[in-house]
């Protein structure tokens, strides 16, 4: 049994406290609990709660029986506040009471004390601390009266403010800790949370630049992979107690999608519009004596490439990153997004016709927004661009050992070196005549059949 006894012997008035009949006043004494002098009731380790009186005057000794829950507090001591006599003193942690006997000496309360207990929290929660109503108080005896004094009526729960009964929060609970190394990547990661203390759980959400803050719902169990710039806002909490949130914002740098590697210039281009109706390759005149001209033949027969209405397929034209998402995601044999919704600023500039393509390609990892949250479908897409996404979709981009030794290397942004070995080592791509690779050069339409039709093996 978790008990504190103490007895002092020679106070008489304690043994015949039950016996004595009570004394009306005319403002009877109101003994109550006082959290707010606790100081913060919601910190780990010990603290003080007193109890305390007004119109107190007549009170000269009393037996002071408290309640405590006993799953989150652990009664250390209880002390009177003037210096006075202690009588008995008992404190039983097993089953949440104390009794405590004590003798005001001159009834001089500083700021209303009668008494403090200090409590140790063993365990977060929701707690309570309640006076017994069955505690004595009495009167001071008069000299030649050896039986004591008088027990006085007290109230104890007069007002919202003066009540004999307290609930509040025992203990904190420790905020989640994020566990990563770095908060950029390329391609995606794995989130996960140190756990704070046994029994609690985490709550978290994501949101990505474009959505509304929400309180975090979902119930973390495990670590769990994002692959587009998301900050992730978590609390943890434990028996109904919730620490303070966290957030941590992880951004996503790769290739010209998130908009790194240099500067662009917005070119107005016009998009490509698929055909209603199938045309034979050697409709195309204007391919036929091109040197890509086998590249789209095997493109159009697969159906991932298509000219326009007016039977033309315009090799040399730059192509935009709405048409580039559209050629990716047919030769990569992925299939266009049903939900065609878009948390781009700049979705309503995309065309209808290639927002289930952007979509996939995005939900994949191969395309992502802009550091403002743009897509920029008609924006023209560069040679390192192009490459990159192109050794994503199918997978190319893996370490390789390998030098590059184009005069112009030193302008191939780092988000694209290796997806660029990569390809030139499996003859995907190669430089111009004068050894230079022109990374932030637009591509043409002849360019990108090239790249894709050797991704693809044909």
């Amino acid at each position: 049994m978790r008990m504190i006894k103490k007895s002092l012997s020679g106070l008489l008035i304690f043994s015949i406290m039950l016996c004595c009949p009570f004394v009306f006043a005319e403002q009877s004494p109101v003994i109550y609990l006082d959290i707010s002098d606790i100081g913060k009731p919601a910190g780990n380790g010990e603290f003080e709660l007193p109890i305390k009186a007004i119109n107190y005057s007549q009170i000269y000794s009393y037996e002071l029986l408290l309640n405590f829950d006993s799953e989150y507090l652990e009664a250390v001591d209880i002390t009177g506040n003037t210096g006075g006599y202690e009588g008995l003193k008992e404190i039983d942690n097993d089953t949440g009471t104390i009794r405590y006997q004590y003798c005001i000496h001159d009834n001089n309360l500083s700021n209303n004390v009668l008494a403090k207990v200090t409590f140790e929290v063993i365990e977060v929660g929701i707690t309570e601390v309640s006076i017994d109503k069955t505690s004595m108080f009495s009167t001071k005896p008069e000299e030649d009266d050896m039986q004591g004094g008088q027990t006085i009526e007290v109230d104890y729960d007069s007002s919202s403010d003066y009540t004999s009964s307290v609930t509040f929060t025992a203990g904190t609970v420790a905020a989640p800790k994020f566990v990563y190394d770095k908060t950029v990547f390329p391609y995606s990661m794995e989130v996960s949370f140190e756990w704070p203390d046994d029994g609690v759980k985490i709550y978290y959400t994501t949101r990505d630049g474009t959505e509304p803050k929400a309180e975090p719902k979902y119930e973390y169990d495990e670590p769990f992979e994002i692959s587009n710039t998301t900050t992730v806002t978590a609390f943890a909490e434990k028996n109904g107690i919730k620490s303070r949130m966290v957030s941590q914002r992880f951004r996503r740098e790769m290739g010209g999608m998130s908009g790194g590697g240099g500067s662009y210039s917005p070119v107005v281009s016009q998009p490509f519009i698929p055909q209603q109706q199938a045309v034979s390759p050697v409709s195309y005149t204007d391919i036929q004596n091109h040197w890509a001209k086998e590249y789209f033949l095997k493109l159009i027969e697969r159906k991932i490439i298509n000219g326009y209405e007016d039977n033309t397929i315009r090799p040399d034209r730059q192509i935009s990153r709405a048409e580039a998402a559209k050629i990716i995601t047919l030769a990569a044999g992925f299939s266009p997004a049903g939900d065609k919704s878009l948390s781009f600023a700049d979705a309503d500039e995309i065309a209808d016709w290639a927002k289930g393509y952007v979509k996939v390609m995005f939900e994949k990892g191969i395309i992502t927004g802009y550091e403002d949250a743009t897509f920029k479908p008609t924006r023209n897409i560069t040679r390192s661009e192009l490459v990159v996404m192109a050794a994503r979709a199918f997978a190319l981009a893996q370490p390789v050992d390998m030098e590059i030794t184009f005069s112009d290397k030193g302008n191939i942004p780092d988000w694209a070196i290796n997806s660029i070995s990569t390809a030139i080592q499996k003859g995907i791509i190669s430089g111009y005549d004068d050894n230079t690779f022109r990374a932030y050069d637009y591509v043409t339409r002849a360019e990108t059949s090239k790249v894709i039709a050797k991704c693809m093996g044909i």
